[in-house]
């Protein structure tokens, strides 16, 4: 089975869930014996690994900035070796909805070959960070047009969550849906949880600095908490929104809001991992989220999650109890569940151990076997 993953982004230098979904996914699909190649733009980082066809990078005039702010790249179209790359494959594996996708689309269809794609974006990812997250006409406009041009003519569309199985069946997508997580990996050698029920609480929220994450939200709940002089902040990531972040801390120190100074920055794998072991609470605010990864790595090293219940966020699927979610949006209502969790630690500490062991039902090789039979499925439906 030889499968081609096309993809704008380079997975090996690039740190958003996409790029992380990407690579582990790659990784072990080659350790089970499948042929694996990729075909995206090339790595800036040319001692480290590159793609089996690199294609150059796109410079957006005006929206670079916003694009590299938001750790994304976008791939020059070579059709000769797009058709090269597709002629190699069994089954291609559209993994962004972009013209890149549809030209290696109608190779494929011109071939012969094994159609499947992932669905890894909301039209509203989009149209929040351009700022026009309320209109609703071009959110439609354009996943009708994906669903048209892409998945549409995919034969199997892998949904990594049940939320987005239910937003494609309501657009009336033709493909089958499958739904299996992109699954993460279950590490033996992580740290212990070492929060405590004591001052500092620390509380950590991982993610990129953009609108439809909405870590402003968690800023703004420390004017409502009866424990704020008890509780740090601690925000993983990058964006263009961390001036923005850093002044409102800067207020909340200023107006004695908060004793304990917040945290700012994009750590490696051990560095995160020490700081979600010390973390009490991990919150996940988005707004807009397909799955929601680096919210299942913080339950993996068992913080217990306070998350929005947003409506396109598939995170709120994760909670293990009403505790757990809040209305999206509303620092008064995280304000009070994060205040019922410092002043209930029994609580704390079982629920835990819980989230820790509900990771168990979103592992990577479970994924790989589910992605697998969509290949051979996808493979069988062109004989």
């Amino acid at each position: 089975m030889k499968v081609l993953f096309i993809c704008n982004n380079d997975p090996y230098s690039k740190g958003n869930g996409l790029c992380t979904a990407v690579k582990l996914t790659i990784k072990y699909l080659k350790e089970r014996g499948v042929e694996v190649r990729l075909l995206c733009a090339v790595s800036p980082n040319h001692d480290g690994p590159q793609p089996e066809y690199p294609l150059s990078r796109f410079i957006f005039p005006l929206f670079q900035p916003l694009i590299d702010a938001n750790c994304f790249s976008f791939a020059k179209l070579d059709k000769a070796l797009v058709s090269e790359a597709v002629a190699w494959s069994d089954v291609i594996h559209v993994e962004e909805p972009f013209p890149l996708q549809i030209f290696a689309i109608k190779e494929a269809e011109r071939m012969g070959k094994a159609i499947v794609g992932s669905f890894h974006l909301f039209t509203e990812n989009i149209f929040y960070n351009v700022r026009m997250s309320w209109c609703g006409f071009g959110n439609r406009l354009l996943m009708n047009f994906w669903k048209k041009y892409i998945f549409d003519r995919c034969s199997h569309v892998h949904c990594p969550t049940t939320t987005v199985e239910n937003v494609l069946k309501s657009y009336g997508f033709k493909a089958q849906l499958c739904v299996f997580t992109n699954g993460v990996v279950l590490k033996d050698n992580l740290p212990q949880n070492t929060s405590g029920d004591k001052a500092p609480y620390k509380i950590l929220s991982i993610g990129r600095f953009s609108p439809e994450k909405d870590q402003i939200t968690l800023l703004r709940a420390m004017r409502y908490s009866r424990h704020s002089k008890e509780i740090q902040l601690s925000f993983a990531g990058f964006g263009n929104l961390l001036n923005k972040f850093e002044k409102e801390a800067s207020k909340l120190m200023s107006e004695g809001v908060l004793k304990y100074q917040p945290q700012f920055g994009f750590y490696k794998f051990e560095q995160l991992s020490r700081i979600i072991s010390e973390s009490y609470l991990y919150y996940h605010g988005a707004l807009v989220e397909v799955e929601g990864l680096s919210c299942l790595e913080a339950l993996r090293g068992g913080v217990v999650p306070v998350i929005a219940d947003a409506s396109l966020a598939a995170t709120k699927d994760f909670a293990l109890t009403p505790q757990s979610l809040f209305k999206a949006g509303d620092p008064r209502a995280l304000a009070e569940k994060i205040d019922w969790w410092i002043e209930h630690p029994a609580e704390h500490s079982e629920f835990s151990a819980r989230y820790a062991d509900s990771v168990k039902n979103y592992l990577i090789e479970d994924s790989i076997d589910s992605m697998i039979a969509m290949y051979t499925a996808a493979i069988a439906a062109t004989k």
